[in-house]
């Protein structure tokens, strides 16, 4: 019954959006479902009712030339962009103790799976970060999804100006398929071996002939029945630890899985 009811409340808020001009681009993406949520939750928001929205009002704004929405509240920044291919996500994070922000980077395609994941560390004082100022990060992560076979992964890592990349199968998670970012509260729910994404892959090779190769296997007629595994793996894991199934249907599109229940 509370599941119910907290969808219920995130289609309440998701037409309280619309109505204030939020892009129909950003609305209708799957992943803005998962974003509403964190905003609520970060504001413990139980009831959508005219209080919470003129409460909400107070750290939420649109932005005129995209659509975008910009929530802002303590130290922490959230920004919602409309992007050629989808949706872009910043989560922007001050941390006093050190005059740091960490900003991440998540983009979504138009189906919400996530292809590219960045984090950015670098120094900034209070009263920039309160003007909206990003700063220059001193390091950068990034995973890239290769979206022809999404089971495979590109990390770069930049300090300064050495670059160091590393190629990465997918493993042992199929939440993955969906995310490359996994949350504390993913990890907890199914107690992998590993805490975060490094953990969760296997490195394949620093040698990109090695990964071309692995790439075009993935990719051949025989690797049909490999990936019909890979996404039956998926759709149990969904049930197993009662994650959504609101993705599956771009999981099976994305491997080429036609007829999937």
């Amino acid at each position: 019954m509370s599941e119910v009811y907290n969808v219920v409340k995130l289609e309440n808020f998701k037409e309280y959006l619309n109505q204030n001009g939020v892009s129909h681009k950003i609305l209708y993406n799957p992943r803005i479902y998962e974003i509403l949520d964190m905003i609520l939750d970060d504001l413990s928001v139980i009831n959508l009712d005219e209080e919470s929205k003129n409460y909400i009002e107070k750290y939420l704004s649109i932005e005129k030339i995209d659509g975008g929405i910009i929530y802002k509240k303590d130290k922490l920044r959230l920004i919602i962009h409309n992007i050629d291919n989808g949706i872009l996500l910043k989560i922007q994070q001050y941390i006093d103790s050190n005059s740091t922000i960490q900003m991440e980077k998540r983009f979504f395609d138009k189906n919400g799976i996530e292809y590219s994941y960045e984090i950015e560390k670098g120094f900034l004082d209070r009263q920039n970060f309160n003007k909206g100022i990003n700063g220059i990060p001193t390091t950068r992560i990034s995973y890239i999804r290769d979206m022809k076979n999404i089971n495979l992964i590109i990390k770069s890592i930049k300090d300064k100006s050495v670059v160091l990349r590393k190629k990465y199968l997918i493993q042992e998670t199929p939440y993955m398929l969906q995310n490359l970012r996994l949350t504390p509260k993913d990890l907890y729910s199914i107690n992998p071996k590993g805490k975060s994404i490094d953990d969760l892959c296997e490195v394949l090779t620093v040698d990109e002939k090695i990964y071309e190769m692995m790439k075009e296997m993935f990719s051949e007629k025989d690797s049909e029945k490999y990936k019909k595994e890979i996404f039956k793996t998926y759709q149990n894991f969904n049930r197993m630890y009662q994650k959504t199934n609101r993705y599956e249907k771009a999981i099976a599109t994305q491997l080429e899985i036609y007829g999937a229940r």
